[in-house]
């Protein structure tokens, strides 16, 4: 099984509202970061929901 599967693309309106939720509720000083954000990968099951964030789609995965 792959580790991750190429997935580039901006953020959804879904994604980007759990995000606000999440780091507004745990840390909020990460809720301006919400908006560089771009999902370079999902998980490599091809399975389950998880994304891998980075800065540029150019971001590597680690």
């Amino acid at each position: 099984m792959k580790y991750s599967i190429p997935d580039k693309r901006e953020l959804i309106k879904s994604e980007i509202e759990f995000l606000t939720y999440l780091f507004g509720k745990e840390k909020s000083e990460w809720t301006n970061l919400i908006g560089n954000l771009k999902v370079i990968a999902s998980c490599g099951c091809g399975k389950c929901p998880t994304i891998i964030f980075g800065k540029t789609f150019e971001h590597q995965k680690f």
